[in-house]
Formats: C-alpha cells, structure tokens, sequence
C-alpha cells in the first residue's frame, strides 16, 4: 500500500506518461496481494486523471415540441445529400496545401465518384483557393447538374471576395459561418448573446443582398452554420437560425441549408443526435429548410454522430473522403457511403474502384490512408487467423450457389463491390491455416486442393513464412506451389508412356505417348479402387509401358493393374528403392472447353529407409490428357516423398511425423519463374 501511495505522489509531481509505469507496477503488486484501495475503476476515491477540469456536456430537457427522442426508433433509408468538402476544410488541414494541378485531380475525381455538391474553396481567405475557383469558372470545368460552393466568414469585404470567386458559374452555394459559442464569442468577439445574433444577421443580411446586386445567375443557395452550437444553449442557436431564415426567405423551391457542425467534438454521438433532433422540431418552416450535418472527429466518433444525426432528422452531409480534416478530421464519407451499402442502402456514390480513391486522395494530399482504416486501408479485407480464413472460404463457396445474398463470416461487404480482389481478403503468414491457403490457390489459380492436401501445402507455406518471417504474397504461394509439385523432376520424371488393355505384352517400349481411354471421378470427388472399365462393363486389366528418368538414368517400366494409375505403380516399384502404394486420388478440371486441363491430386505412402515408419505426400499434375495429368501426379508425389534425405526421415520417424520441408530453390525468399 505504501509503495502504492509513493508512486501516486510521484505522478503528481512527473509528466503524464509515468502513470503507465506506476499502474504495471500497482497490478505486479497485487498478484502477491490484495488490490490497494482507490485504483479499481468503480472506486469513488482520488481520481487518476483530472476529470474535473471538463464540464460534463448539458443534457436537452424535454418540451412540448419535442416531447421524446424518436431518433433511436428509426433507421436510415436513403443516401443524404452528400457535399464534399475536401478541397476546402480537407485543403486548410494539410501541411503542404493542394496546387492547382492536385486540385483538379480530386475535383475530377469527386465528379466521377457522383459528388453534385462540392465546396471548392474558401477564396476571402486565400489567394490561392480564389484562384482555383477562378480557374475552374473560367475553364467551363463544372458540369451542369453540379453545384460548387464557396465558404465565407460576415465581413462585407469577404463577401465581396467570394461572390467574385465565383461570378460567372450557374449552380452556385455560398457558406456563411459565424459564432455562436458564448465563450468563443467573449474571447474573441467579446460580445454577448445579443451580439452573437446580430452577428448573424448583419451577415446573413449583407450576403443575400450582395448576391442579388452583383450574380445574374438566379441557381444561388445559401448556406449558414452557426460555428460551435454544440457548446451554445439550444434556445440561443434557434434565436440566431431564426434571425437567418427571417432575412433569407425561404421557399419550398428554393430552400436554405442550415448545416450543424460539431466544430469541436466535445461530446457522446447520441447527444449530438438530440441536440438535431431538436433543431428538427423547432426550426419554423421546417420543409424550406435543409438540415445538414458537420461532425468533426475529436473524439474519434464523427461518423456514429453523422449517423445517428441523419436519424435525427438530418438530410445533407459535409465531410472528407478518409476524413481528412483539422486535428483528428472530419466524419469520413468514404466510411458513410459504405456502412449503407453494408445495409442495404444504395449510398449513390460510386465507389465500385476504392483502390483508386485511395491513390487519388494519397497522392492529392500527401496524407496515407490508415493500413485499417474502415473499408478503404489496405488490410481491412484481410484475414490472418487460420479460423477467420477457413470460415471466410466456407462462406464465399456458399455464397457462389447462394440466393444472391451477402453472408460471408468476416466481410461484411463483398470486396469486389469495392474493387478490391479476392486475393486481398485472405493473407497469409505463420498463424495462418489451411483454409486461407487453399481458397488462395482455388481463387487465383483455379487448384481446388483435396482437404488430406491443404493440411500439407498450408504446412509448407507456414515454414516459408516462417523461416523468412515475412507475409507470403500470392505469388510467393504459386512459386512454392509450382516448385514442390508442378517442376520438380528429380529423381523421376516422365518422358512417355502407352497404356494397352488386356494382357501384359513383351517386347522394347514404345516411343511414343498414345491417349488411352480410361473412366474415372470428376469434381474433386475421392475414387475407391482405381480401376479400368470394359466394354462389358466390368473390371479390365490395363498395362503401362513408360520410359522415365530415374536418378539420372533413362528407365524401361513396365506394369500391370486395375488402372493407368495403379499399372504405373506397379511397374516403378521394380525400380524403386522403397514400393509406395497410393491412398488417395482426387480430379477436377480448370478452365472450359478445348482449353481446359484435368488437375490430379495423387497422395501415395511409402517409406525412406527400412528403418523408417510410412511417410504420405501428395504430387499434382495437370494436362489436357486425363491419363497424362494422372501419371505426373504420381511422378510428382514420388518426387516429393523422396525429396526428403533418407538419414533425417529415419531420425525424425523416432519423433514422430517427418516435417515439412521447403523445397531448395525457395530457402531465399525470392519467387522465381
């Protein structure tokens, strides 16, 4: 307890990070004795951080318009209207300010994403968002059915500034923000409540009129946000929303916005949600009034707050793609638009190419797009938990004979919606487990891998990741596939082959390789006995006549048996140190038509040395020839059944299974083609 209470003196007196020091300390000492008094979390004594400086926010009573909160009844249904304020609340943010050119790339860019609403500037604050309005006026660059907005503090003279910014354009919005916080406003303006809505009026006054006497476009909304009003008293905001709407006149035809920003987020989502709502019940003339919505992200929460305030009666959005902004940012658009269409809500942006989002907003900001960052950062469709991969496989095989809806374990939206590739879903590295590395190699190169196989290729594949300690990107998967099965040809390799039914015959082998005809499983669908089938329809001897290549020597084989496969067998164990026996055969076809190959998936069993206990390893071969694909399965898991040396299988046979090992050519990390 002692110790304790000296380490709580001592944080007092030092900076703020020794609390950390102090509290592994206060949780080493408990293991050897009870907890002291006063550091659980439901303790009512000293408090560990000085919450009393913060002002708890203020709770809105209940009155006779707005008698309870009907926001957490309701869900949203439909897309706001979005306004992108990127190029001007996203732009004062960045450390290097956007050029011209940067500009206009993710002005395009918000145009081909379906944006009709974009704040392009704040021009009676600087030279160069004046002249990027200019330009893109000037230019002809904004499409009809676009409007651009410009935001404007109340001085006449940057009214005058940002009415010229955009003379000339068609669709027009000018933002009007005051004060309204009364502390800001004593610091600063050092003015009351009274002066607060003079503010206002006097500009919202001078803004109408200035842009009745100098546009002759007559498609002009206006725009006012009462800056702060989540730290003003509710009756104050609609004092000075009143004063507004009573000097603009607002019709059901031509509406005006009142956006909402939480400049400073100091509070839950669900109190800004109340303080919308009521806003929503007592704003007059409620259907000529447009209730928008500006969260910022101090709190990490300005996309919930964005939510909950739309069910709140809100109906247009500002923000920034990745949300972008001042200090912690704005609520992020690109995370809006896609927790409706997880819902089921058609957002009406088209972000159907995320990934090119991404660049374009990188590169226009020189800020990244967090590696978890809700739908668009580079890892949020993956998985590296063997669980999650395997229950994310199951899932998209289900849904590929589904009823067209989404149910898939982990994704909440199907990648491809978003542009994204199934190979960025599943990720592979030591935790990983089978079912991530087999929906890999079903998903990018068509090798539906036998269940017995995925066990023993995600083996090899957890040694490669984890001797070189690194992820294991897709190609590194098919380059370790490829050598261990596909082009490792010592010691045996298949240099040509005939199969004949009946009789074994006598003679020297035949040079040539002719198709013979044998029935057998497709679809991946395990075979019993491997067996020819007769004109009659029962069980018919073949024989295999092959020439191969073993250990360095050109080989005559021959052999007889109820199959290709079973024929081949026999014949090689004349000539191999060790007879194997195959114990499971699987098949199925990649691609279509002419162009398509039969795969088999051959496993066999047999031992390294007389002193070592039975060894299964599984070969693959492809070929347009069902025969030919079967006979370099049997090459192959011959070859990787021998690859192993024969001193380290019996050592390992009296610990237990022999390991897997990585084939030579791979022990360097670097994939080779």
């Amino acid at each position: 307890m002692k110790a304790c209470q000296g380490h709580q003196h001592q944080i007092r007196q030092t900076r703020r990070h020794w609390l950390g020091a102090c509290r592994c300390f206060c949780y080493a000492a408990s293991q050897a004795a009870p907890p002291p008094s006063g550091l659980g979390a439901s303790s009512r004594g000293k408090e560990v951080m000085p919450a009393h400086k913060y002002p708890r926010p203020d709770r809105i009573a209940f009155d006779d318009k707005w008698p309870r909160r009907q926001w957490p009844d309701r869900t949203i249904t439909e897309a706001p209207t979005w306004c992108s304020v990127d190029l001007r609340d996203g732009n004062q943010a960045l450390v290097h300010p956007m050029n011209i050119p940067k500009k206009l790339l993710l002005f395009d860019h918000l145009l081909g994403l379906g944006f009709r609403e974009i704040e392009i500037g704040f021009p009676s604050s600087s030279d160069a968002d004046f002249d990027f309005c200019r330009h893109v006026i000037d230019k002809k660059l904004i499409p009809s059915g676009v409007r651009v907005c410009v935001a404007t503090h109340g001085r006449l003279e940057a009214i005058d500034r940002s009415i010229a910014a955009l003379e000339g354009g068609q669709k027009l919005l000018f933002h009007l923000m005051t004060p309204i916080d009364p502390i800001q406003t004593q610091l600063v303006y050092r003015t009351d409540q009274a002066g607060i809505r003079d503010l206002a009026v006097r500009s919202a006054r001078d803004l109408h009129r200035q842009v009745r006497e100098q546009l002759d476009t007559d498609d002009v909304m206006l725009e006012y946000s009462p800056s702060w009003f989540t730290r003003a008293p509710m009756e104050l905001t609609l004092a000075v929303i009143e004063g507004v709407l009573g000097e603009w006149q607002p019709t059901d035809d031509r509406p005006a916005i009142i956006n909402l920003p939480a400049t400073m987020e100091t509070m839950a989502p669900n109190l800004y949600a109340d303080r919308v709502e009521w806003l929503h019940t007592h704003i007059p003339d409620r259907s000529r009034v447009i209730l928008s919505l500006h969260p910022h992200n101090d709190r990490g929460t300005a996309v919930a707050a964005t939510e909950l305030g739309l069910m709140a009666g809100g109906q247009r959005v500002e923000g920034c793609m990745f949300g972008n902004g001042e200090r912690a940012g704005n609520a992020c658009l690109v995370t809006l638009a896609c927790n409706m269409l997880s819902e089921g809500v058609d957002p009406k942006i088209d972000l159907s190419d995320l990934p090119s989002t991404v660049e374009v907003v990188e590169y226009a900001t020189e800020v990244k797009v967090g590696a978890r960052h809700p739908w668009g950062g580079a890892l949020v469709f993956t998985s590296f938990s063997g669980t999650h991969q395997d229950a994310i496989s199951k899932g998209l095989t289900a849904a590929e004979d589904g009823d067209g809806m989404w149910r898939v374990p982990y994704l909440p939206l199907d990648p491809q919606d978003l542009g994204r590739s199934y190979e960025s879903i599943v990720r592979i590295n030591s935790q990983s487990g089978k079912g991530g590395v087999a929906f890999l190699m079903e998903k990018e190169f068509g090798y539906v891998l036998p269940r017995e196989m995925q066990v023993e290729f995600a083996q090899l594949v957890k040694a490669y990741t984890g001797t070189h300690e690194v992820e294991a990107s897709v190609y590194d998967l098919w380059e370790l596939f490829r050598q261990t099965y596909l082009v490792r040809h010592t010691p045996l390799q298949l240099l040509e082959y005939r199969v004949l039914h009946g009789e074994v015959p006598t003679g020297p082998p035949l040079p040539n390789v002719i198709n013979g005809e044998w029935i057998g499983s497709t679809n991946g669908a395990e075979l019993g006995p491997i067996q020819s089938v007769g004109p009659s329809g029962g069980v018919e001897p073949v024989t295999v006549v092959a020439e191969v290549i073993l250990d360095g020597k050109r080989v005559s084989v021959r052999g007889g048996g109820n199959g290709p496969i079973d024929a081949f067998v026999q014949g090689l164990n004349t000539h191999l140190r060790q007879h194997v026996e195959v114990m499971r055969y699987y098949q199925h076809a990649i691609g279509k038509g002419s162009k398509a190959e039969a795969v088999c998936y051959v496993q066999i069993r047999g031992k390294l040395s007389e002193e070592s206990g039975n060894v299964k390893r599984f070969g693959v071969g492809s070929d347009v020839n069902t025969n030919t694909a079967s006979l370099k399965a049997i090459c192959s898991a011959v070859n990787h059944l021998l690859s192993l040396e024969a001193e380290e299988s019996a050592d390992s046979a009296a610990k237990g299974p022999v390991e897997f090992r990585l084939p030579s050519t791979m022990t360097t990390g670097a994939s080779q083609t």
